[in-house]
């Protein structure tokens, strides 16, 4: 009996983390697919205004203990700028569409995302790694943007920055 009921007990286990996967496989690509909405509604946005902006992936350190996740989660968002958008592509990834920003406001970005999981881990800010692309400059290839182009635009930038 204890034998049946110790399978039984395994196989809960089994479903219970498929299903954490499933969700978790979800969330993710829920990430993407908003992320993506909104990253063509912001190139728009910077055509029509002649304006900057951002698109930082960053990797927080895969070693942290849920609770330093948490308190770094918690901190990112609270101290980000109301124009700027998160999106979780992975337990330790985050994509970050930052409006109005170009080349030094992102160093400036970053350095505030180092600084959060500095003084909440017991890491260095060294930790902290990041992927970036600053649209129109990195994407255009001349001085004018076509907004016939948006589209290739916006795959151009998710490629560059890995997305997929």
């Amino acid at each position: 009996m204890l034998s049946r009921i110790n399978e039984i007990l395994a196989d809960i286990g089994k479903d219970i983390e498929t299903s954490a996967e499933k969700s978790t496989e979800k969330l993710n690509k829920s990430g993407k697919d908003k992320l993506k909405t909104a990253l063509s509604m912001e190139i728009n946005r910077s055509m029509r205004a002649d304006l900057s902006f951002t698109l930082m992936k960053i990797y927080l350190p895969q070693n942290l203990e849920q609770e330093e996740m948490r308190s770094v989660k918690d901190n990112i968002t609270g101290k980000i700028r109301s124009i700027d958008q998160i999106y979780f592509l992975a337990e330790n990834i985050y994509a970050f569409l930052l409006p109005l920003t170009d080349l030094e406001g992102s160093e400036v970005f970053l350095d505030k995302m180092k600084t959060i999981v500095e003084d909440n881990t017991s890491l260095e800010k060294e930790s902290v790694e990041r992927e970036f692309i600053i649209f129109p400059q990195d994407v255009v290839e001349e001085d004018n943007a076509s907004p016939q182009k948006q589209s290739e635009y916006r795959e151009k930038m998710i490629e560059n920055i890995d997305l997929e």
